[in-house]
């Protein structure tokens, strides 16, 4: 997370008479086509913030998305923080587009594809002379996309070298032409598997490509771990998106609005 925001102080550490009540960052430095910063919560007591409590969280988030390259600031509402929106609408902020978080059973058949990959076309794990390309292929299919944010190269070639899950990527020799990443969370309810990216080049919308993007993601997920359900996230704008996540079996279980307050014309 240090290496999405500039600096500590856009790291939220708030606390009350009774302890550590929140820790937030305001990640400001992936691009995104509404040129906005995103409040992310890292962790938060479990009884509802204050309305004393929240001025102090705004009010910090605004002062270092000021100061930083964006103009907006996004705060996403998960069912939890619903509350937070009259306090946001007081002050200033507007609902400015919806995610969906989407849930299918991890023990349906996954679908069969309706078509092959082109010849000597791959799906394998990124290798180091590939993450320039595929940092390229996720800058090029979110370019447009509402709620994706994608940091600078730099930022996500040194993390991918420092170890972690590689991005899966369909390649065409060694060039990138789409790309899957998945994580698995053990929850009390067993093991959750996460589609956290899948993707393809702009240009080829159209060849199927998203259907063996999101098969390749369910698929690594089954392989890593015995899987309860699958979970994604995806803007409620987001129509292909949608009605492909919708055909391969996920439903919507919630509605999280995005609310967005315009910081460039205040001081």
């Amino acid at each position: 997370m240090t290496s999405l925001v500039r600096g500590l102080d856009a790291v939220l550490d708030l606390h009350d008479e009774a302890g550590r009540l929140l820790v937030a960052a305001v990640v400001d430095t992936c691009v995104n086509v509404d040129d906005s910063a995103d409040l992310a919560i890292l962790g938060i007591r479990e009884q509802p913030m204050t309305p004393a409590g929240l001025q102090v969280l705004f009010e910090n988030a605004e002062e270092v998305t000021r100061r930083g390259p964006r103009g907006f600031l996004d705060i996403t509402l998960t069912s939890e923080r619903s509350h937070w929106e009259p306090a946001l609408r007081e002050r200033g902020y507007e609902r400015a587009y919806s995610q969906y978080l989407m849930e299918r059973p991890g023990d349906v058949l996954l679908p069969r594809l309706s078509g092959l990959l082109p010849e000597g076309w791959h799906w394998m794990d990124a290798e180091d002379d590939q993450l320039a390309d595929y940092h390229r292929v996720v800058s090029e299919a979110f370019s447009k996309v509402p709620g994706a944010f994608v940091p600078p190269l730099e930022e996500m070639v040194g993390a991918l070298r420092r170890g972690g899950r590689r991005p899966r990527v369909l390649s065409e020799g060694r060039r990138v032409r789409g790309f899957a990443t998945v994580r698995v969370h053990e929850r009390a309810s067993g093991a959750v598997g996460e589609v956290r990216s899948i993707g393809r080049e702009p240009a080829l919308r159209g060849a199927g490509l998203g259907e063996h993007a999101l098969q390749q993601a369910l698929t690594l997920l089954q392989q890593e771990a015995p899987i309860a359900k699958f979970e994604l996230e995806v803007a409620a704008r987001n129509e292909a998106a949608l009605k492909l996540y919708q055909r391969h079996g996920f439903r919507i279980v919630q509605t999280m609005p995005v609310f967005r307050r315009d910081l460039s014309r205040t001081g």
